[in-house]
Formats: structure tokens, sequence, C-alpha cells
């Protein structure tokens, strides 16, 4: 599994950016629920129920989205 991102944005690129990527580029090999799975690991603190009040809880993800990769390190996934 590869995934292209130019050299020239490596060190600017976000973990968001990149998990946008990884599901295009395996979206394609899973089925429905696979992919929302993966749609609710990364869903931010802002996603209003459909039915009831108020804000969905944000996926164990969510925190690590605006990062960016060159700072990711396993204390702050471990966090």
């Amino acid at each position: 599994m590869i995934f292209f991102i130019p050299l020239s944005r490596r060190k600017e690129t976000t973990v968001g950016d990149t998990w946008v990527v990884y599901i295009e580029a395996r979206k394609s090999k899973w089925g429905v629920r696979h992919l929302q799975d993966h749609e609710i690991l990364a869903r931010g603190a802002d996603v209003q129920r459909r039915r009831g009040v108020g804000a969905l809880n944000p996926g164990p993800l969510a925190a690590l989205m605006p990062l960016k990769l060159s700072d990711l390190t396993p204390a702050k996934v471990a966090a």
C-alpha cells in the first residue's frame, strides 16, 4: 500500500491530510460499514446528532488530525 504525498509537502502535511488520501486509496476495497467505522474514528467534535440535541463525541483519532506528520510521536499517539 503506497500513498503518494509530494516531497515538497511532506513536512507540512497533517495527519488529516494523510487520512483523506488513505481513505480514498482504500475505500474501493472496503464495504460500507468498514468505511463508516473509519469515518467515525476520525470524526471531529463539531458533528451534530441526526436525532436529539447536541454534538456527537469526537472519534479517537480526532485529536491527531491537525498535527503535522513530522510532529507525530508515540507519546502524542498514546495521549
